[in-house]
């Protein structure tokens, strides 16, 4: 009989290591190309919009809910890059579903 495999150590160890990369690469990039409030509300929009996306649909395929944000961005002006943009949803995802977004 096997024993089964506790993969919790290297869950500790990626969110670890992501958490060196935002804050290592994602951030400094982010600071480079817009202004302090610019990046201030362009990320509390991408927080809002991913939180509203994860709560009207649930159910939906990430992908899908990704459209949804980039649409709630769109029409409230924000037009930032667009791999920019990726990053921070991605950002906001992992924030929402390990510790909460704090919007």
């Amino acid at each position: 009989m096997h024993t089964p495999v506790d993969f919790t150590p290297v869950l500790q160890a990626l969110i670890a290591l992501l958490s060196v990369l935002i804050t290592t690469f994602l951030i400094p990039f982010i600071r480079s190309k817009t202004t302090e409030q610019q990046r201030e509300s362009a990320n509390n929009l991408v927080k809002i919009g991913v939180a509203a996306a994860e709560q009207l649909y649930p159910n939906s395929a990430g992908k899908f809910k990704k459209e949804e944000v980039l649409e709630f961005l769109a029409h409230r002006g924000v037009n930032l890059d667009e791999e920019l943009i990726d990053e921070m949803i991605e950002s906001a995802v992992y924030q929402l579903k390990h510790n909460g977004l704090g919007v």
